[in-house]
């Protein structure tokens, strides 16, 4: 099969996909890759503990082991779409696939917390390619009607299952093998994903006047965001007073404010400043800040008293944590408005 961005392309594909290849087969691999950058959020909850005691992870670092990955994927999740936008959305899936891949398999050989946490925070910046591009892949690829509508509940849904699914599926690696293979078991999909993405979707055309991308806006937001959980984090233990806690908060006051500043100055910003006049929003992005941050907390919790305070195995920790994740992706599934 030749691999030029001249080849003839199936009408209605926006220039995606290879003529051979159905339009079902981007679909499959934006919901396998959504369905791996889910999963991987919620499957090193039930780990955390055989983590803690083979790394000696202290209580903060175990708590970044989770918030390493989401501050990253978060983060730069707006610059990632940007930049699938300007260079293309096969290049920036490949990029964010073979970075999430090599994550994952650094993750598992970990001797050290400070390395775990490196290669989770990259784990998170390579998912908020994916995360940004699977969606776009399918938007591409069906253009309007129906079979977006179908092809969105489906990526949708696999979301959700993922979310469920990854609490039992941490419980049976980390009881069966160990910690390590809730890293391991993203190289083999990760691979396969890269195989398909090479074969299924074709090159975008160059664009030879490129906007540039805010860089500095995604650093500072990331930036600031981090100082702010580091401070809260640490005003646990040290209190509200303390010269760590208040140096952190106020970084992050000085950072998140300068993000602003930012996109209100440059020419290309992440966020257009007059978007957060629009009320909806403003109160959306209030219900799922809330949302994700106390879906987060009781996880990350529950995990850690379900095995250290009760006693459980990882696996069932994995099981009794089963029915919340699955109310959880039966709601989002059927609160999709029909189409």
């Amino acid at each position: 099969m030749s691999n030029t961005a001249s080849a003839v392309l199936r009408p209605g594909a926006s220039g995606l996909i290879y003529p051979h290849i159905a339009p079902g087969a981007a679909v499959a691999i934006a919901c396998v890759a959504s369905f791996m950058v889910v999963m991987d959020g919620a499957i090193v909850n039930v780990a955390l503990p055989a983590m803690q005691a083979d790394l000696g992870l202290s209580p903060v670092a175990l708590q970044w082991v989770v918030d390493a990955y989401l501050l990253m994927l978060g983060g730069f999740m707006l610059l990632a779409a940007r930049a699938g936008d300007l260079f293309g959305r096969k290049r920036v899936l490949q990029y964010g696939l073979l970075l999430f891949t090599l994550a994952s398999l650094a993750g598992g050989m970990a001797t050290s917390g400070s390395w775990l946490l490196a290669a989770r925070a990259l784990q998170g910046f390579g998912a908020s390619a994916l995360a940004t591009s699977t969606l776009a892949v399918i938007v591409a690829v069906h253009p309007g009607g129906a079979a977006r509508a179908r092809a969105i509940s489906l990526w949708a849904a696999s979301s959700s299952i993922a979310s469920a699914l990854g609490v039992v599926v941490g419980g049976v690696l980390t009881t069966q093998a160990n910690w390590r293979w809730v890293m391991y078991v993203n190289v083999p999909i990760g691979a396969g994903l890269m195989a398909a993405v090479a074969w299924c979707l074709a090159p975008s055309r160059a664009n030879a006047q490129r906007p540039g991308l805010d860089i500095p806006g995604a650093v500072a937001i990331t930036l600031g965001m981090g100082a702010l959980m580091y401070g809260v984090s640490q005003s646990v233990s040290q209190g509200w007073g303390a010269v760590t806690v208040v140096s952190a908060l106020l970084a992050a006051a000085v950072l998140i404010g300068a993000f602003f500043a930012i996109q209100a100055r440059v020419q290309h910003p992440l966020v257009r400043p007059a978007i957060w006049r629009v009320h909806n929003v403003r109160m959306g992005n209030v219900v799922v800040l809330c949302l994700g941050a106390s879906l987060t907390a009781s996880t990350f919790f529950t995990s850690m008293v379900l095995q250290n305070l009760a006693g459980y195995s990882a696996l069932d920790t994995g099981l009794a944590m089963l029915p919340m994740g699955l109310t959880l992706a039966l709601a989002a599934i059927i609160s999709r408005p029909s189409h």
